[in-house]
């Protein structure tokens, strides 16, 4: 989202780049979507680690985790969006198709072989967006080495024909 201006761009193209830069920023004020960053998650944090989970987006990302845990390809495939983008590790999925016949697999895999214990998870709805933010400590074996660490994932999800979509996912430790 940086540009550089050259000196003899014209008023019009000054304009534009102002207005690009000024629709995100709306949208992230009226969502709430700009917040202090004072060690969130952290023991100095007062506010509540879980949020939101009686939203339907909740639900949804629930529905997502429980079927990566069982391994169930179909309920996957029901709540990601076609157009859904999954970052991870460097590398990214650019659709449903290419998650559910790439890195799936190793993901059901890796969710077999460890315990799960959810840190914090905090889902945000505005209108038919929504986000959810979640820590969870991964402990167990993966292709016969041990893990141990703190997951980061976000979720983005849209509300289309009345039901709620994953679009986005990013995952990280």
């Amino acid at each position: 989202m940086f540009t550089v201006i050259k000196k003899h761009k014209s008023q019009s193209s000054l304009l534009v780049l102002s207005l690009y830069m000024f629709f995100p920023l709306v949208w992230a004020l009226i969502s709430g979507g700009i917040q202090a960053h004072e060690n969130p998650g952290s023991a100095d944090d007062d506010g509540p680690m879980f949020v939101g989970m009686h939203l339907d987006s909740a639900n949804v990302v629930k529905s997502f985790h429980a079927a990566l845990e069982q391994g169930s390809r179909d309920t996957v495939s029901e709540v990601l969006d076609g157009r859904v983008n999954v970052f991870e590790g460097g590398d990214v999925d650019r659709s449903a198709t290419a998650y559910l016949s790439g890195h799936m697999n190793a993901d059901f895999e890796f969710m077999a072989g460890v315990e799960t214990s959810v840190l914090e998870h905090r889902v945000y709805e505005s209108g038919d967006m929504a986000y959810s933010i979640m820590r969870t400590n991964y402990i167990g074996r993966y292709q016969g080495e041990p893990v141990d660490y703190i997951g980061i994932e976000t979720l983005v999800l849209e509300k289309r024909h009345d039901s709620w979509k994953v679009t986005h996912i990013h995952w990280s430790e």
